[in-house]
C-alpha cells in the first residue's frame, strides 16, 4: 500500500490549524500529517500536536526554507502539501489517486479527480 503524508508550513496558524489536521485525518486517515511550525509566536505547535499532527520545526524563517525541510525530510510515497485555510480543505483529496504530489490552497470544497489534476 502507497504511504501518504500530509506536509503543513506554518506560521501563527494556532487559531486555525486543529480543525485543518481533523480535516485531513477524517479524509486521510492512513496519511501521517506533519505541521512544520516555522518560529510561530503563538500557539500554532500546541494545537497541531493536539489535534494529532506530528509536529517539526523549521527555525529559519521563510516559506523557502519550511517547504524545502518538509520535502528534505519527509519520505511518502504521495505528499500532499497544503497551505492556509481550514474547513473542508481534506475534502479535495478524498479522490487523488495515482499523483505524487498534490498541493492545495485555502478552503477547498469538493472537487472531482479532473479538476484536481487540472489543479497540479
Amino acid at each position: 500500500m502507497a504511504t501518504c503524508a500530509v506536509i503543513i508550513p506554518c506560521f501563527n496558524e494556532g487559531a486555525a490549524i486543529g480543525k485543518v489536521v481533523s480535516s485531513f485525518k477524517e479524509v486521510l486517515p492512513d496519511s501521517r500529517i506533519y505541521v512544520y511550525d516555522n518560529n510561530s509566536q503563538d500557539n500554532t505547535a500546541e494545537e497541531a500536536q493536539k489535534a494529532g499532527a506530528i509536529v517539526r520545526r523549521e527555525l529559519q524563517q521563510g516559506k523557502g526554507n519550511v517547504v524545502r525541510r518538509m520535502f528534505a525530510d519527509v519520505d511518502a510515497d504521495v505528499a500532499v502539501r497544503a497551505f492556509r485555510g481550514g474547513g473542508e480543505i481534506g475534502k479535495a483529496l478524498a479522490h487523488v489517486g495515482g499523483l505524487q504530489a498534490v498541493e492545495v490552497h485555502g478552503e477547498v470544497q469538493e472537487l472531482e479527480v479532473g479538476e484536481v489534476e487540472q489543479a497540479v
